[in-house]
């Protein structure tokens, strides 16, 4: 009984302090720590770097499926790249479930997994990112030609993944990227921050699924 209490004990602390189960091939994502005013930091390198080694450990484990487990407010444009790039590359068949918010960053990492899952009360939130230097004028504007780089790439992200959805299959049949990078680009323009419920995620084709309606449910997420 000591033995299984300890072994348990010590699964419950590799989960905890390394966010990877590997008995169930599951990954937690979430913040690693707080930013300098207290809040949650988000996505940011401790963060990429964990899930990283985290995915590549179950990869060299076996190619059975992956569960990632998302519950992030967004963060930084690279390390966010960082974990979407490491998803798209994995060669085990992955699942993003996202809990409560997937917003900026955290709606973009998602569309990287082979199924993307939204929880019942998630909210999707989806914006341009922002940046500033108070620099020189050069300095000003490589920063705008950054910032007009990753919304392009963004947007891509965005539409590659909509090419399927009901919305855009009804007003279009069959969908171009340019229309969807459109559609996209006016509402931005028109929310700036563009609240999307889970229902209307997957109306649009930014998720595949809401958590525990048919075909969605714990045992069809292996």
């Amino acid at each position: 009984m000591v033995k299984l209490y300890d072994d348990l004990s010590q699964s419950l602390y590799e989960i905890h302090t390394y966010g990877v189960n590997i008995e169930t091939r599951e990954i937690y994502l979430h913040s690693v720590g707080l930013d300098h005013e207290g809040e949650e930091s988000g996505v940011e390198s401790q963060m990429a770097v964990r899930f990283v080694k985290n995915l590549h450990t179950l990869n060299s484990i076996s190619s059975r499926p992956i569960i990632i487990h998302s519950h992030s407010v967004g963060g930084n444009w690279t390390d966010g790249m960082a974990i979407f790039d490491a998803i798209k590359a994995s060669p085990s068949y992955t699942t993003c479930i996202c809990y409560a918010s997937a917003e900026s960053m955290s709606s973009i990492i998602p569309q990287a997994a082979d199924t993307r899952v939204l929880m019942p009360h998630t909210g999707m939130i989806i914006h341009e990112g922002t940046g500033g230097t108070i620099s020189t004028v050069q300095s000003v504007l490589s920063n705008a030609k950054w910032q007009k780089l990753t919304t392009t790439q963004m947007l891509n992200v965005y539409a590659e993944r909509c090419l399927k959805g009901k919305y855009f299959i009804k007003e279009h049949t069959t969908p171009t990227l340019n229309e969807i990078v459109s559609f996209f680009e006016e509402q931005l323009h028109k929310h700036q921050d563009w609240y999307i419920e889970p229902d209307e995620a997957v109306y649009y084709g930014l998720a595949d699924g809401i958590f525990g309606e048919e075909g969605f449910k714990r045992e069809d997420l292996k």
